[in-house]
């Protein structure tokens, strides 16, 4: 469902309400991130554990021989959340490519239509072909992306 943001549950002020009680009553609460559990501490009161996302190492080798081609930075993340700093993301990468004009940008993940439009507008005509929006691709494709990446963001 995504981080336990009280603004969600203001919007029908019961839920905010229950949301409470049912965190106060529960033997143990368990978030997936370090930002979920400040907001189960800052807005809720309780303190979750935190349980990492299994992920099977072995299929993220790294690339055994040096990387050839320009200097790729990835970026995996639902863009659409404004707090994954796409934005922000796109503005540096603009900067970047003044000192380092060969250098690509590839953004994984999901993005609607508007928010791609919206990253477009922030980037020059003449360095659009440099950013690389790919979309969700498939689940095969992120081990050979991290491995060919210079740099994840």
């Amino acid at each position: 469902q995504g981080p336990p943001i009280p603004e969600i549950y203001r919007r029908l002020p019961p839920e905010l309400s229950m949301m409470r009680k049912v965190f106060a009553k529960a033997d143990r609460v368990a978030v997936l991130s370090e930002y979920c559990r400040t907001l189960m501490r800052n807005n809720f009161g309780v303190e979750p554990v935190i349980i990492p996302m299994s992920v099977d190492m072995s299929v993220f080798t790294p690339k055994a021989e040096p990387k050839d081609g320009p200097p790729t930075i990835l970026s995996t993340a639902s863009f659409k959340e404004p707090r994954k700093g796409a934005r922000t993301l796109v503005r540096a990468f603009v900067k970047l490519k003044e000192r380092v004009p060969d250098a690509v940008l590839q953004l994984s993940g999901e993005i609607t239509p508007d928010v791609q439009a919206e990253l477009a507008r922030l980037i020059p005509p003449a360095i659009l072909p440099s950013v690389q929006m790919l979309g969700v691709g498939k689940l095969g494709d992120l081990p050979k992306l991290y491995r060919e990446a210079t740099i994840v963001c």
